[in-house]
């Protein structure tokens, strides 16, 4: 036989009921991100729970979503699967309650808040971004107000439909209601349930007993090219299947078959005609039934208590069928009529005699991670020698990558150091072994503890005293293969502290926060921050080589001298 690949009539199945019991919900959670965050209740009508409004914050905004997610009709069977929408969001963020425009009398005014938007079409969630300008356990308050809808109809089914669906058919048989007397709907949505279905489609085979999983479509929607030949014809599609032919007395003598009304959809949307599985049918009660569609069926949309043609279309290629169900009923809940409510984000009254309400939130604290300075990594080279004569300046003997990974809590306004660490590669160029890296880090006024890491093993740890600051040897000195050391202090109530600006312009460390000071064994000296034979440079800087050959032979920009004469961008060879 032949089948089906394009289109069919459905009928919104019963959607799970929302209890209209009030169970009002606010979860004040200590979070600051969208997994865990506060959370109230979104009230409309006063009494119905259509969903909630969700706050959180991160180091730098304040996020406010609102997120429907139950129906603005919970007692009425006869609306079930048309979803509730948001078409219109006010908000307003204070201070205080006084911070929310309101009238004279204490009733808020939405359209006088600071963030409003219109939604069309309508959304099922929204979110506003707002800049974070308050600091850390500041108690805010926040009015959340919005125009809810559902709407009914057409539109209203159509907003109902799933983008996919599982079926299978049933082969016709003589005296049967349609020509695919069973058409089975599943896959966990609205249109779940057994469905009466015709074929639309005389090219492809479809075999009962089959799944398929099918795209759905309204036929008032666009449909895609080359599924129906003659899609303007649908609205006389919509038309018959909404007559209750079958069984029906006719002109031409006995009743109405499925034959009839196959053929008759096959004659206004196929291109080649079948008589394939029809059963008893009559050229003259299909004329029949064609002459009236065209009398009455142009223009034809589907009301309250109608039916509505949906289209399905296998995934596979396989044909198409359509299924008739009611726009309305009360069995299958599409309401008739549009319906929109006003909603506030559950919390406390205003002063006001309407119903409307706000919430307090408090600013959470979140981890804020800063890497120093901004781009990464800096280099620190060492001349360790005293100069003899003026011509060692070459800064290669002892070179160390120093990375700088912070670890704040609080806000990008409002925050405390909880934690540094210090990520360092030496590299030893002409004397490693006698050199030993020392870290000095007295800049913190909070206590805690440290941990020192070589290569992922744990090597030390101790007490870190704000008033002593930690001087923690990198490096050993029988170290001859240099390797990765990390440095970690942790502080016990975090303390205040701001990265300086960096510049490479100042050439010997005067912006660095710590003292990453080299001890050369051998002659028994350090070199700290300031000291001239100290270059903090950018990490891809050339080292000059061979050992003694001066820094100004490699970048001209470098005066010679003893110490040499730096300017910008000396770097640059």
């Amino acid at each position: 036989m032949k089948s089906i690949k394009k289109k069919l009539l459905f009928g919104i199945i019963s959607l799970l009921i929302i209890s209209s019991i009030l169970g009002i919900t606010i979860t004040p959670v200590t979070a600051h991100t969208e997994e865990s965050p506060f959370t109230t209740d979104l009230f409309a009508g006063q009494n119905i729970p259509v969903g909630d409004v969700i706050v959180w914050n991160d180091a730098d905004y304040l996020y406010v979503k609102y997120l429907i997610d139950d129906d603005l009709t919970p007692d009425d069977p006869s609306d079930d699967g048309v979803p509730t929408l948001i078409y219109e969001t006010h908000l307003h963020v204070a201070e205080s309650i006084d911070g929310i425009p309101q009238t004279k009398k204490g009733n808020p005014i939405p359209g006088k808040f600071d963030y409003n938007t219109e939604h069309d079409p309508g959304v099922s969630e929204y979110t506003y971004q707002i800049p974070l300008v308050w600091d850390l356990d500041f108690e805010l308050s926040i009015a959340a107000h919005a125009v809810v809808q559902k709407l009914g109809g057409l539109a209203g089914v159509e907003l109902a439909l799933p983008d996919q669906v599982t079926m299978e058919v049933s082969y016709p048989y003589s005296g049967g209601p349609a020509y695919f007397p069973e058409t089975i709907i599943s896959g966990g949505t609205i249109l779940d349930g057994i469905y009466e279905g015709w074929c639309v489609d005389t090219d492809n085979v479809i075999y009962q007993n089959t799944e398929y999983t099918a795209n759905v479509y309204s036929s008032y929607e666009q449909i895609p090219d080359s599924l129906i030949e003659f899609p303007e014809n649908l609205d006389l599609v919509n038309w018959i299947i909404n007559q209750g032919y079958v069984g029906q007395s006719s002109a031409c003598g006995g009743i109405f078959t499925y034959g009839d009304i196959q053929l008759a959809i096959w004659t206004l949307i196929e291109d080649e005609l079948s008589t394939s599985g029809l059963g008893p049918w009559s050229q003259c009660r299909v004329n029949e039934i064609l002459a009236a569609a065209y009398a009455n069926g142009e223009g034809f949309e589907p009301g309250c208590d109608d039916f509505i043609a949906i289209i399905l279309v296998p995934g596979d290629g396989s044909p198409i069928q359509i299924v008739t169900t009611q726009i309305i009923l009360v069995s299958i809940g599409v309401p008739c009529e549009t319906i929109d409510e006003t909603a506030w984000g559950y919390g406390f009254e205003f002063p006001g005699e309407n119903w409307a309400t706000y919430f307090c939130y408090t600013v959470q604290g979140v981890e804020i991670e800063e890497i120093w300075p901004e781009g990464g990594t800096i280099s620190i080279a060492y001349e360790d020698l005293p100069i003899d004569g003026g011509n060692d300046w070459d800064y290669n003997d002892f070179v160390v990558d120093i990375d700088v990974l912070a670890v704040f809590f609080g806000t990008s306004i409002d925050r405390d150091l909880i934690q540094i660490n210090f990520t360092i590669h030496p590299e030893a160029k002409m004397a490693g072994y006698h050199h030993m890296m020392h870290l000095d880090a007295d800049t913190f006024t909070g206590d805690g503890n440290y941990e020192l890491y070589r290569d992922g093993s744990l090597i030390s740890s101790g007490v870190y005293d704000h008033t002593v600051g930690i001087d923690v040897i990198l490096v050993p000195d029988t170290n001859t293969v240099l390797t990765e050391v990390i440095l970690t202090i942790s502080f016990d109530e975090g303390c205040e502290f701001e990265f300086p600006e960096w510049d490479h312009n100042l050439y010997h460390g005067e912006n660095l926060f710590y003292d990453p000071y080299l001890h050369v064994i051998n002659t028994g000296q350090d070199i700290h921050i300031g000291d001239s034979r100290m270059l903090t440079v950018p990490t891809d800087w050339i080292w000059p080589t061979p050992d003694g050959n001066a820094i100004w032979n490699v970048y001209p920009k470098v005066t010679e001298g003893d110490p040499p004469t730096f300017i910008p961008t000396w770097w640059t060879p």
